[in-house]
């Protein structure tokens, strides 16, 4: 009962929050529409301001009621900063993720923004509150649709490029579910995934951001969300069925290559460096999900066996 409370509690107050946010947001909006082109980055980050307010609100919910124990594992620290341009990559496994990365990553990171899916925009007062804040809505049309419609193949491209055009006048952080959707086993199982638990990861949303805003990305950041235990719907986040989640950052510097531009012949190069980088986030996963391997029952070498084995080399270079 005290676990069904809790998350009426914590759903009205997201809900009462994110209004209450919306309403300057929109004001501020048609403001924006009528102010003259060149104080648009001002009221752009004026906007970005909300997104903390709503962020902060939702953190110290969090807190307060105790729904979940979240931690930042972070070998990146120093190397963030609120006034820089990211690129971050993670894996996701649920709605809830959105709101752990926002809330353990207010104050270490610009406001991020993040690729939505078009259907999102007729969420009441969310799905427009993420429009008039710049967040790139995409299709994702199906291979059927693309192959009836070549047009399609563009229209993502385009979003994208209009979105990243807004953001080069204010720091933020673009977030991009590198696999394009959340993990299920059914989905892993379907497209034949080469990571225990991951998706493969899709290089177009990487690369389209890349391009777009070489000239301002001061660095990629890499997240792995880990959950222990199952992983949790965001309903069941709120009755405090998650009971711990640990975030791991790792930082990428921006390679010449990227600050020079990406074109067809690098996208190769950007996939190989994609698998690289989720074949480490699996690694990662498995550690902290499967148990321990068995300890060998092979005898542990002797002091001597040891002392033949580095001798023998030191013995081919001793007439040096």
């Amino acid at each position: 009962m005290f676990a069904e409370l809790r998350a009426i509690t914590a759903f009205v107050f997201i809900v009462v929050n994110t209004v209450l946010a919306c309403v300057p947001l929109f004001a501020m909006a048609v403001l924006r529409w009528l102010a003259p082109t060149t104080s648009r980055s001002v009221w752009n980050r004026r906007m970005d301001q909300i997104i903390d307010y709503w962020t902060g609100s939702n953190r110290r919910l969090v807190e307060r009621l105790g729904i979940c124990r979240i931690s930042v594992d972070s070998s990146a620290a120093g190397s963030l900063a609120r006034d820089q341009w990211y690129l971050l990559t993670c894996n996701h496994q649920s709605w809830t993720d959105i709101l752990l990365l926002q809330n353990s990553l207010r104050y270490a990171l610009p406001p991020i923004k993040f690729f939505t899916k078009r259907e999102l925009i007729w969420l009441p007062a969310l799905g427009p509150a993420m429009w008039v804040l710049g967040f790139p809505y995409v299709r994702r049309p199906s291979r059927e649709a693309i192959a009836a419609n070549p047009a399609l193949r563009d229209v993502d491209r385009a979003e994208v490029q209009r979105a990243c055009a807004d953001f080069r006048d204010n720091p933020v952080a673009v977030l991009n579910f590198t696999e394009g959707t959340r993990f299920t086993r059914e989905k892993h199982d379907a497209q034949g995934s080469p990571y225990r638990y991951l998706l493969k990861p899709k290089v177009g949303g990487v690369e389209l951001v890349l391009n777009g805003l070489r000239e301002r990305l001061d660095g990629i950041l890499d997240i792995t969300i880990h959950y222990q235990g199952p992983v949790p719907s965001f309903w069941d986040f709120l009755r405090g069925r998650c009971e711990a989640a640990e975030l791991v950052l790792t930082y990428h510097a921006l390679p010449n290559a990227v600050r020079d531009g990406l074109d067809d012949g690098d996208r190769g190069l950007l996939a190989g460096w994609l698998d690289q980088l989720w074949q480490s986030k699996d690694a990662a996963i498995a550690a902290r999900r499967e148990p321990p391997a068995a300890p060998s029952l092979k005898p542990k070498p002797t002091v001597a066996t040891e002392a033949l084995a580095t001798a023998e080399p030191l013995n081919q270079h001793g007439s040096h």
